[in-house]
């Protein structure tokens, strides 16, 4: 679960109403500033088939990330709109990517820009 919150997914929508006094569209108004730049309206855990989604509460849950694309026993585990954590796990490792290769570029310009400084 961990990663998930790294990544800026939720647990699902009702463990939250439980959890805290307000609503989702107040959310990321209430969401630490640091993590507010991760923060999506789609991005929550969900429970379909009587078993919850990673990061969802439940008793029993599924190896998945909620997404509208995954079913279990005919019922799909997410939607588009409001529990889809699956898609911003996604977003999330391109977002590294990017970054990795950012700071791997920038690395190899101080090297291009520098050579005696590898040498030492």
């Amino acid at each position: 679960m961990k990663l998930g919150h790294l990544a800026g997914a939720e647990h699902d929508i009702d463990t939250l109403s439980d959890q805290i006094d307000v609503r989702i569209d107040e959310l990321k108004e209430i969401t630490a500033l640091h993590q507010q730049h991760a923060f999506r309206p789609y991005a929550f855990g969900y429970r379909c088939g009587g078993k919850g989604t990673v990061m969802a509460y439940a008793d029993e849950w599924l190896p998945v990330y909620s997404s509208p694309d995954i079913t279990y026993k005919g019922i799909a585990c997410g939607g588009a709109k409001f529990a889809n954590n699956a898609k911003r796990l996604r977003e999330y490792a391109l977002q590294l990517q990017e970054r990795m290769v950012s700071d791997l570029n920038a690395s190899m310009a101080d090297v291009k820009a520098n050579p005696s400084a590898t040498t030492q």
